[in-house]
């Protein structure tokens, strides 16, 4: 009987200390983190075509009732494609109240490979909000 007794006071306890807790702690505000749904992707320009298309998914982590601009950089170190063989606009916007986006990039064929070459992308620092995922892009051509 003591040892049920003993049981029952350590359960009520645990239940009264767990039911106390409280996430009145973390702040209201937290900045937001943007970056790229896909760590990979690849983009071959056909032969007879000098350029491909390919759209990249973007999201960012909360909702603004107004419209968001962030901009996109190349990360230099690790990439090996020649800048005259891409092109992309480096500001995204995303719209109000959403939380996806897309970032068209063209690439170009002035002097690509046929053995795919990196480039990575990601989303340029600030204060005011976090760079989530990069991207590394393999492009080539199939000529």
């Amino acid at each position: 009987m003591k040892n049920i007794k003993f049981i029952l006071t350590l359960f009520i306890l645990a239940v009264t200390f767990q039911s106390c807790e409280s996430y009145d702690d973390f702040p209201e505000e937290r900045e937001a983190v943007v970056g790229f749904t896909s760590a990979t992707s690849s983009i071959t320009v056909s032969a007879g075509q000098m350029t491909a298309e390919k759209e990249l998914d973007i999201f960012v982590s909360d909702l603004s009732s107004s419209d968001r601009t962030f901009n996109v950089v190349v990360v230099e170190e690790g990439s090996e494609v020649a800048s005259e063989n891409y092109s992309f606009d480096g500001a995204v916007t995303f719209l109000a109240n959403e939380r996806n986006a897309i970032l068209v990039f063209t690439a170009i064929d002035n002097s690509l490979m046929s053995e795919p070459q990196p480039l990575i992308l990601a989303f340029e620092f600030s204060d005011s909000y976090a760079s989530g995922g990069r991207i590394t892009l393999n492009i080539k051509t199939s000529n």
